[in-house]
């Protein structure tokens, strides 16, 4: 028997139970059915659940980094059905264990009907550029970049990952989030139109800008610490970074600055971690 407490308190367990147990789902009617209550914070927990379960969630994830085993396991976590949509923010290659893993979940994904939004890093508009020149390039890149796994035996770029990569905007816009790899260029007087700085930047950008007009942007591209990110969230900042290094490792890691990746749910603003396994 599950106790009543932690169903109503543990809203983390519950929305993972809820969404992925079906048979969790009637068991915890029928309970509070036979007791005769149900507590209020129960009952809205169910109700926002339960209309994810028809319309989905939002998540937005960056900075994988061939880090292919922390991201399934973060996928694991948040539970992801095929009624969600996942923003993906780019730099899912490069300095990792298994980029082509990374590349081929996301494909494997996709071809499983789960709404994927994808976005172009830095990395990815570096791949694309060499897979274009001379072969030597390319080796020197994957070589550099610590993803030769993603060459064929003719050391080419396959053409399922020339086709995905190809195809990945640089920003996306929704009624209430910019998103984007490394940020927006606010001196601009489009900063829409600066592909550049939108995979590249680094600058501090000032949440005021007139340009955002209430929405939120979410970005990754530059390693923050975890307890910085953390107060950004619950501080209702409206520039929020998402990339905790989880590619990084040594004694950083070991303190809890960096090391995780990082899953934000957009409509409750929960912020989900994963440790990096690999």
């Amino acid at each position: 028997m599950f106790s009543i407490e932690r169903v109503v308190l543990g809203s983390n367990w519950l929305e993972y139970e809820f969404l992925v147990n079906r048979a969790f789902r009637k068991k915890i009617f029928q309970t509070f059915a036979a007791l005769k209550v149900f507590p209020l914070a129960l009952f809205l927990k169910i109700m926002y659940l339960s209309k994810t379960l028809t319309e989905g969630r939002r998540f937005a994830i960056t900075d994988i980094h061939g880090c292919a085993n922390s991201f399934e396991a973060l996928l694991e976590k948040i539970g992801l059905n095929r009624q969600d949509t996942l923003f993906l923010l780019g730099d899912y290659i490069s300095k990792g264990r298994d980029s082509k893993a990374v590349l081929d979940l996301i494909l494997k994904l996709q071809q499983e009907g789960y709404d994927l939004r994808l976005l172009r890093g830095n990395h990815e508009e570096m791949l694309l550029h060499v897979a274009g020149q001379a072969k030597k390039y390319l080796k020197w890149f994957v070589r550099v970049h610590k993803c030769r796994n993603l060459l064929n035996k003719e050391e080419e770029l396959p053409k399922k990952y020339w086709r995905l990569l190809e195809s990945l905007p640089y920003y996306i816009e929704t009624e209430d989030f910019f998103l984007v790899h490394a940020g927006l260029n606010f001196e601009s007087e489009n900063p829409l139109l600066d592909k550049q700085a939108m995979i590249w930047t680094r600058k501090r950008m000032c949440d005021k800008q007139d340009f955002l007009k209430g929405k939120t942007l979410v970005h990754g591209h530059k390693p923050t610490p975890l307890r910085q990110i953390k107060e950004s969230i619950e501080a209702a900042q409206k520039i929020i970074c998402l990339d905790n290094g989880c590619v990084q490792g040594g004694k950083q890691s070991e303190k809890g600055k960096f090391g995780k990746l990082l899953c934000l749910n957009l409509d409750t603003r929960q912020l989900i971690t994963q440790k990096n396994i690999g």
